[in-house]
């Protein structure tokens, strides 16, 4: 070695002689936080290496944000500036000298301040990327393998992306509680923003859905209020029906079933409406009359008759007639029915049954005879028109069956139509054959005809036949007849021939052509109840229709519920209803081309609410409802009947805009254990009547009479202490005992509770009210008043009054109290309703029906009052035009019609002491008062100002007396005098009424401007007797200082109670009283 060498080496190892190792520098690196955590208080972390190539990558981030790692905007770097080239930071890529630079440098706090540092090789010693032997071997003496570190670092890539800061950069490693602080931070915030924009997108979305419903709602009500006068331009054909029917019914003229359609135009229902609608009026107009008489009436009967009057050959309106019929089938003896026998139901006859379907889960004997009744209704129903069918394809094929045909004879003859062709037998159905009759066809044929007893004798004339596997079929049919049902020991021989014989012969192959006779498998069917899990007939040629699959349903329920019957022969009209329900309309309308057969469907099944409602809107999405006059008759029929649920409040705010409400009740135990649950539907009948009767309102309100009457159906009589709105408190002297005994009261023949009941009097009495507002006050509708002269001493001077047509329907709505009650429920609250609303004119003529003269008085009061002061206020020119000869103001601002009407009642009331000792003194007063004042304003626009002066100084309302002027104006005080008039003028103000105390600005205004035209009329005069030389001047100067008089009397008296008189008046006055200065 070199001896300048070697002293290099010596002095250099010299200079790191006192340089820490690692062990120490890591100690030193514990210290760095001596000052924020103390040592021993919180344990350290241990960083890995991939923690720290992460924080070394966060680093040269930051380094390439704000310049160089080693540089600070506030000190002088530790280290010179160094700019690394692409090789790594192994080789330096220097400007300086090299070595000589090197060798210059010196150790400054144990670090190499070298332009190099400690690892840089010279450019002039070894090649790129090499590490300088001195420096390697200065390394080497302190434990440090320069090559392996060089090649550690040659792999560390510097232009990799490193990872974005947080927010949690700045903080310490080891400041934790400042890290989950800034973290609870980002968490609140974050939690805040979510939370509002939820919330906004919530918000926008409620509201959108509740913008929706409101307009929806009130569209509905606008098209209810308005009649629902939309006409549906052109004509919609419906469709043939989507159910199956048979050869014969699809090739004859008529479809044969009840629930067949063919075209309709719907554009002739409107047409059709208005006479419709009167028609059906005319049966509820008798139908209240009698109800007022105490009689039964036959509603169903008269209805049906209607129909039958306005049925034009239209198919689905015949088809919707005829639920008339089926009613008549449930309610009424079927041999009345038949034989065309008017039979009278009692009002609310069936109240009581009905009412016990929601009552101990619909399982009381009244519950299921109610159920029964139906049952047996709409089974006789189908059969009768079913056998109507078959007679009418008879006749139509003009088959020969004799003249006075036999049941027996029109079946054999219907099943030859249809199972015969060419004159053979069609041998694919496997009609079994005895004498070449189809025995088993004509047996199906009688009961789907209802004829069970003339069945259960063609079953006896086949006992010859009916031998072997079906030797017993004639015990189990006569059981059948006889009882309804099997005994459990004939139900289970039925079954196991059903199991063993019937089920695999009558099914169908693969070519679906049937193994048997498919008419044997429906009779075994139906007497048996067999394979209860099926509740249908396989073969098209027995049930090719949706009538008789209904049909089929009600033979096989059973109401009668034995404890051993299995859960899956248990099969009731609620179980059929639920299962109608489940299809929905969307079933049996396909797609609103039939929506007749749902209604039918609902009727049957007892489904009576649901099916008024869906009846009720149908086509009312598309415009006018065809059905609504049906729905609403029908809904009346069923009321009346009580056999229409409704809910107990009638008001719209708590039921909702919906005409059907539905709430689910607890049923009887199941067999399994637990309760089952069914549904029952309320129909809103109070609101369906009134939207119906709204148009009559001001075209025929006599009917609109009637029809609301029959609200009164559901209604109670009210108490003594009941109000008319609002009030749904009880006397408990009424009907004794108990709130809780109070509550099991019930009215509307048991339909509803006491309370509910008196709920629909009292809507009741608020849609009469309703309809004497809006209908003109008819005197036909509200009657006449009393008319007679005053010295009629039988009737006190007040005559006799004529009543209407409503309060002659009175006891209907629950009004027996005469005509007493009659004006306190009805008259006195709309007068007073008509009095908040602004309607004077019928205020008036309500409360002048209900004799009560003061608040007749008081409203035309008013009315006078409002006229004087709603004038348009005077001014100069105006004044000075009269005076010239002008025209007068117009009173077109002024009511030209209500308040002349004011006074010729007021003179009519003048002329009749009896009506006047019914008017309180001081009231009466005060309108005598309005009324020369509203005199004085008429004079005033008429220019007769010396008339209209002396009508305001009879009111004794301002001290403008020309005896009082005379005097004023002789004093020598005359300012002093004035004073003291203005100031007594003031103390009795005071004393006036609100009314006459409201029209001072006004009066003051009307009284200078009558003495400015007094004076301006005057001066005209004076100046013109100065022309002609007329003597008199003196006078007229004395009338001008007499006019000054008093419009200063006008002036200190409004000044005297200026806090009661606006701005404006007094600077108005005060103009008017200069002008008459000069």
């Amino acid at each position: 070695m070199a001896p300048g060498t070697a002293a290099s080496a010596s002095a250099s190892a010299g200079s790191t002689a006192g340089l820490p190792d690692l062990n120490q520098l890591f100690e030193i690196s514990r210290q760095l936080t001596s000052h924020i955590v103390a040592p021993g208080t919180m344990p350290q972390l241990e960083r890995g290496l991939d923690q720290i190539d992460l924080q070394t990558r966060k680093l040269s981030a930051k380094s390439s944000r704000g310049g160089d790692l080693f540089t600070s905007t506030s000190s002088p770097a530790p280290f010179p500036r160094t700019q690394f080239s692409s090789q790594g930071l192994g080789t330096p890529n220097m400007a300086g000298p090299g070595l000589g630079a090197q060798r210059a440098a010196s150790p400054v706090g144990g670090h190499f301040s070298t332009p190099g540092g400690p690892l840089a090789g010279s450019s002039a010693v070894g090649a790129p990327g090499q590490i300088d032997a001195r420096t390697a071997y200065l390394l080497a003496n302190r434990g440090f393998d320069a090559d392996k570190v060089t090649a550690t670092l040659a792999l560390i890539n510097s232009s990799a992306p490193v990872a974005v800061p947080d927010a949690s950069d700045g903080l310490f490693d080891t400041d934790v509680d400042g890290h989950l602080k800034v973290e609870h931070e980002n968490i609140v915030v974050s939690a805040i923003e979510e939370s509002r924009r939820q919330t906004l997108k919530d918000c926008n979305e409620r509201f959108e859905r509740t913008l929706h419903r409101d307009w929806e709602k009130t569209k509905k009500r606008i098209f209810e209020e308005l009649g629902q006068h939309q006409q549906i331009s052109g004509s919609k054909s419906f469709q043939p029906s989507p159910f199956k029917q048979s050869r014969i019914a699809s090739s004859t003229a008529t479809a044969g079933g009840l629930m067949s359609t063919q075209s309709n135009d719907l554009g002739k229902i409107s047409m059709q409406m208005m006479a419709k609608s009167k028609s059906y009026a005319q049966v509820v107009e008798l139908f209240n009359h009698r109800r007022l008489e105490s009689k039964s009436f036959d509603l169903l009967g008269a209805l049906y008759d209607v129909s039958m009057r306005l049925d034009r050959g239209d198919l689905i309106q015949t088809q919707v007639m005829k639920s008339w019929r089926l009613l008549q089938y449930m309610f009424v003896d079927p041999s009345f029915v038949t034989s065309g026998s008017v039979v009278k139901v009692p009002l609310l006859a069936h109240a009581h049954e009905y009412r016990a379907l929601e009552q101990d889960g619909g399982s009381s004997d009244d519950a299921v005879k109610f159920r029964k009744r139906v049952l047996a209704g709409s089974r006789r129903f189908f059969e009768e028109n079913y056998l109507e069918y078959i007679q009418q394809i008879v006749s139509q094929n003009r088959v020969h069956v004799g003249g006075v045909p036999s049941l027996d004879t029109i079946i054999d003859a219907f099943i030859d139509l249809r199972f015969k062709k060419h004159g053979n037998w069609i041998r694919q159905l496997g009609l079994e054959l005895y004498n070449n009759k189809a025995y088993w066809a004509h047996l199906y044929y009688l009961l789907r005809c209802g004829s069970r007893t003339e069945a259960l004798q063609y079953a006896q004339s086949l006992s010859t036949e009916l031998k072997g596997s079906d030797s017993r079929f004639v015990v189990y049919f006569r059981e059948y007849i006889q009882n309804g049902r099997l005994s459990p020991a004939i139900r289970s021989e039925i079954l196991d021939d059903w199991n063993s014989r019937i089920r695999q012969t009558h099914s169908s192959d693969s070519a679906n052509t049937p193994k048997g006779d498919p008419f044997k498998a429906a009779v075994y069917k139906i007497v048996g109840r067999c394979e209860m899990s099926i509740k249908s007939i396989k073969s098209n040629e027995v049930a090719p229709s949706v009538e008789d699959y209904l049909w089929l349903q009600l033979c096989l329920i059973q109401e009668d519920v034995r404890p051993e019957d299995s859960l899956q022969d248990r099969y009731t009209l609620r179980d059929m209803s639920r299962n109608m329900l489940r299809f929905g309309p969307a079933h049996f309308t396909q797609n609103g081309r039939h929506p007749h057969i749902y209604f039918i469907v609902l009727m049957l099944c007892g489904e009576f609410e649901r099916a008024v409602a869906h009846l009720a809107t149908i086509g009312s999405g598309g415009g006018e409802r065809p059905f609504i006059v049906e729905a609403v008759h029908l809904a009346i029929a069923l009321a009346s009947m009580g056999v229409l649920r409704i809910p107990e409040s009638p008001q719209f705010a708590d039921v909702g805009m919906d005409l059907l409400i539905t709430r689910t009740l607890d049923g009887p135990a199941a067999p399994g254990g637990g309760l089952g649950t069914f549904e029952i539907a309320y129909l809103h009948f109070a609101g369906l009547v009134h939207s119906y009767i709204r148009p009559f309102y001001q075209t025929d309100p006599l009917i609109a009479i009637h029809y609301i009457s029959t609200i009164g159906i559901f209604g109670a009589e009210l108490g003594m202490n009941d109000a008319n709105i609002g009030d749904d408190d009880i006397s408990m002297g009424e009907v004794g005992g108990s709130r809780a005994q109070n509550e099991r009261h019930f009215g509307a023949g048991g339909l509803l509770p006491l309370r509910a009941s008196r709920e629909y009097t009292k809507v009741t009495h608020a849609h009469l009210r309703e309809l004497l507002l809006e209908s003109g006050m008819s005197p036909k509708l509200v009657g006449e008043a009393p008319v007679a002269e005053a010295d009629d001493r039988d009737t006190g001077g007040l005559g006799v009054r004529t009543p209407g047509a409503m309060e002659k329907l009175a006891s209907l709505v629950h009004i027996n109290g005469g005509r007493i009650e009659f004006v306190r429920r009805i008259i006195r609250p709309a007068a007073e309703d008509a009095d908040r609303r602004g309607k004077l004119v019928d205020a008036v003529q309500l409360f002048d029906l209900a004799m009560e003269y003061d608040e007749v008085v008081g409203i035309l009061s008013r009315q006078l009052s409002e006229a004087i002061t709603s004038r348009r206020a005077p001014d100069a020119s105006a004044t000075l035009g009269l005076a010239i000869g002008l025209p007068a103001v117009s009173s077109s601002e002024r009511s030209t019609t209500e308040a002349p009407q004011a006074l010729e009642v007021f003179d009519h009331y003048e002329r009749r002491p009896a009506v006047l000792k019914r008017v309180s003194i001081p009231r009466w007063q005060t309108a005598h008062l309005l009324a020369k004042l509203y005199r004085f304003t008429i004079e005033y626009d008429a220019g007769r100002f010396e008339t209209a002066l002396d009508l305001l100084r009879s009111t004794g309302l301002l001290p403008l007396d020309a005896a009082v002027a005379s005097t004023l104006s002789a004093e020598v005080a005359v300012p002093t005098a004035l004073a003291t008039v203005a100031t007594r003028w003031a103390e009795s103000s005071s004393r006036w009424d609100a009314l006459v105390a409201r029209c001072l600005p006004q009066i003051f205004l009307l009284a200078m401007a009558t003495l400015r035209g007094l004076y301006g009329q005057l001066k005209a005069g004076a100046a013109a007797s100065m022309t002609s030389g007329v003597p008199g001047v003196a006078a007229k100067q004395k009338q001008f200082e007499e006019l000054r008089v008093l419009a200063r009397v006008v002036v200190l008296c409004a000044g005297s109670i200026q806090y009661r008189i606006p701005s404006d008046v007094l600077s108005r006055l005060n103009r008017l009283e200069v002008e008459m200065s000069t």
